[in-house]
């Protein structure tokens, strides 16, 4: 049946940021974006983690306002540049195809779609208009009912989790239900969450090099190839923690006070007194920290917590959350 849930596990192929949360704010911002559209005490629409959770599974209704909404004129009419604009862009080019395919089974499959629709639909496909296929299928899952995908998935008898006595056991029940998620991949463009980090970057590049400052284009020029190269690592850790990040708080539905914070305040104290040692530039103070970054010792309860998803790319990733929160940089004050 095409509704909210099977659509976004069909999304979720190809999607860069595929949590729970993301998607539906992604998603559902095509509609609760419009002033009309408001919740039940007329208020706008704020998405939380919890509902994004519980429509994902299909365990909770989309509720009636945005329902109405996908039925709103304006809601109609903006909807296929809104996913021209900001969803088909999310979608990695080699998986694009995938998400498609997947979305027409949906649409194939459910029977209550009328014929000239369903075949409105198919022409939308075949002719390779994405956007407005995409946004069209939407608005049709919108307004299904959501309770009625279950994701196929086969599962072993186990010994429920509330059963168990033996802690070592639960952990290993655990990290077997929860499969530590693929990394996400940067994007080409620089993600607005990643300015300030990135900025560090290359501050840290153009003092090694002893120029005034040095942009992302420099980074091709003749001599730079080593620090492209870290740009380009260093934005691969980055992801890496923020994939971590999104599915402590969607995946394992733990607030990230509890957990992630923490690991990132463990990582500080690990790397703190090598930031404040000194160096002859930024780009060495780079090195040594993230070096060291990737060996920081988690404590158990952080770990055991986290699945012991944390490893040395995602550890040396967080530096760059640090940095991204101005609680370390890479050149000094002097230096600037």
């Amino acid at each position: 049946m095409l509704n909210y849930s099977s659509y976004v596990h069909k999304m979720e192929v190809g999607l860069r940021r595929n949590g729970m949360h993301p998607m539906a704010v992604l998603l559902l911002t095509s509609i609760t974006k419009y002033p009309s559209v408001k919740n039940r005490w007329g208020k706008p629409y704020k998405i939380s983690r919890t509902e994004a959770r519980d429509w994902y599974h299909g365990a909770q209704s989309i509720p009636q306002g945005i329902k109405d909404g996908a039925d709103n004129s304006a809601v109609v009419r903006g909807i296929e540049q809104y996913f021209e604009d900001n969803v088909v862009p999310e979608i990695y080019s080699d998986k694009e195809q995938d998400v498609l395919d997947g979305i027409l089974e949906l649409v194939h499959d459910d029977k209550g779609i009328q014929k000239t629709t369903r075949k409105k639909l198919e022409k939308l496909y075949a002719d390779g208009e994405t956007a407005s296929f995409l946004s069209t299928t939407f608005l049709l899952a919108i307004k299904n009912e959501n309770g009625l995908f279950q994701r196929p998935v086969r599962k072993k008898k186990s010994k429920p989790l509330a059963e168990t006595d033996d802690i070592e056991e639960f952990e290993n029940l655990m990290k077997q239900r929860y499969k530590k998620p693929d990394p996400m991949t940067p994007p080409k463009e620089l993600a607005e969450h990643e300015l300030t980090y990135a900025t560090e970057l290359l501050a840290a590049y153009a003092d090694a090099a002893k120029v005034p400052e040095m942009a992302r284009e420099d980074l091709q020029a003749p001599g730079n190839a080593r620090f492209l190269r870290d740009f380009d690592r260093q934005r691969r850790f980055y992801y890496m923690a923020e994939t971590i990040l999104e599915a402590s708080k969607d995946m394992l539905k733990l607030k990230e006070s509890e957990c992630f914070d923490k690991a990132k305040g463990e990582v500080y104290d690990y790397i703190i007194q090598t930031c404040d040692s000194p160096y002859d530039d930024g780009y060495k103070r780079l090195c040594a920290v993230i070096q060291r970054a990737g060996g920081t010792p988690l404590s158990k309860a952080i770990d055991d917590m986290l699945l012991n998803w944390m490893g040395p790319g995602e550890k040396q990733g967080v530096c760059h959350m640090l940095v991204n929160d101005k609680q370390i940089r890479w050149v000094d004050d002097e230096n600037i």
